[in-house]
């Protein structure tokens, strides 16, 4: 079994979040999003088996689903 162990209960408040839109979120979320199909293209020009640039590609899918989700959740809850 895990447990934790806490030496502090100090937590940090940051003025900027990297998920919370209002905290500059999205900011964040535009930033990663470019980054990361940026080099998802960089990648796939460099992958030689169509398995190869058939898992990047769900995986590029699956972290625009994601960010899309969040958004939501954030936005109406």
């Amino acid at each position: 079994m895990l447990t934790s162990i806490h030496i502090s209960k100090y937590r940090f408040a940051s003025p900027v979040s990297y998920w919370n839109p209002e905290y500059y979120g999205q900011h964040f979320t535009v930033i990663e999003i470019v980054v990361v199909l940026l080099a998802g293209t960089w990648s796939y020009k460099r992958l030689a088996s169509s398995w190869g640039k058939a898992i990047l590609l769900l995986g590029l899918a699956s972290l625009l689903a994601t960010h899309k989700f969040w958004s939501y959740i954030f936005t109406y809850f």
